[in-house]
């Protein structure tokens, strides 16, 4: 489980904001004129789903993946 005192890691800051503000707003992203927002907890929640899927596929704790991408909420 997620150490969520440790606020030293990025990671470790983003599980403290996610246990303490969930329902808060993460990031907004622009689409077509209207702004889409991320909660901290939908945000950790997809992150979830892609590292289970990363794992599903054979990849391994430690193992580094390259994800090529425009800038945008995912």
């Amino acid at each position: 489980m997620a150490n969520f005192t440790d606020s030293t890691t990025l990671l470790g800051m983003f599980y403290h904001w996610e246990n303490q503000k969930p329902g808060a707003t993460y990031l907004r992203q622009p689409v077509d004129q209207n702004w889409s927002e991320y909660t901290w907890a939908e945000v950790g929640e997809q992150a979830r789903r892609v590292a289970s899927a990363l794992r599903s596929i054979g990849l391994m704790e430690g193992q580094r993946v390259s994800i090529l991408s425009k800038n945008c909420a995912h």
